[in-house]
């Protein structure tokens, strides 16, 4: 029954399945001390189903393991530019339609976007980063046509040649005729 959170500042970590379950939750207020959202792994705010905008605070560097996965109604997600890892299944299966990472995120884990059933925008300023083969998942499910906006042509043949299913993604770098 809980549809409001809000983490005292002084927290540096939240740590796993801290709220998972909590099927009521609409809103969460994060302090600005946090660093870390799932330390050693699993869905900090996993199954969530009612949250649906997040603001995560400039001081935070990792989204840990499934950190929102299955936040079906989560619609948008503000991701600082100090967030340099998204690790496996971080975002799986929530309602994003787009999502926007800056210059420093250096990694994309395994199923990272998989089974995002309305994604259709994802921006990568970064240019460089690593991502897992198989980030999206599979694409064999109805999904709509998701683009990929990277900042260069050198991570544009990476994603090419590295995701599965790419194929079936656009990979676009911006000013460019693709």
């Amino acid at each position: 029954t809980v549809k409001k959170v809000v983490v005292g500042e002084g927290v540096p970590t939240l740590y796993d399945r801290t709220f998972r379950s909590y099927y009521a939750l609409e809103t969460v207020e994060l302090p600005s001390t946090l660093t870390t959202i799932g330390a050693a792994g699993t869905g900090v705010f996993q199954s969530c189903t009612n949250l649906k905008n997040v603001v995560i605070p400039e001081s935070v560097t990792v989204l840990g393991k499934g950190t929102f996965q299955e936040c079906s109604s989560l619609e948008s997600i503000n991701i600082p530019s100090g967030v340099t890892r998204i690790e496996e299944n971080a975002l799986r299966a929530t309602g994003l339609v787009s999502v926007e990472f800056h210059e420093g995120v250096t990694y994309f884990g395994a199923q990272a976007f998989r089974d995002c059933k309305q994604l259709k925008e994802v921006v990568i300023k970064a240019p460089k980063f690593t991502i897992e083969a198989n980030a999206f998942g599979s694409m064999a499910a109805p999904y709509p046509a998701v683009t990929i906006y990277v900042a260069n042509t050198e991570m544009k043949e990476y994603l090419e040649s590295t995701l599965t299913y790419a194929n079936q993604l656009s990979i676009v770098v911006p000013g460019l005729v693709n």
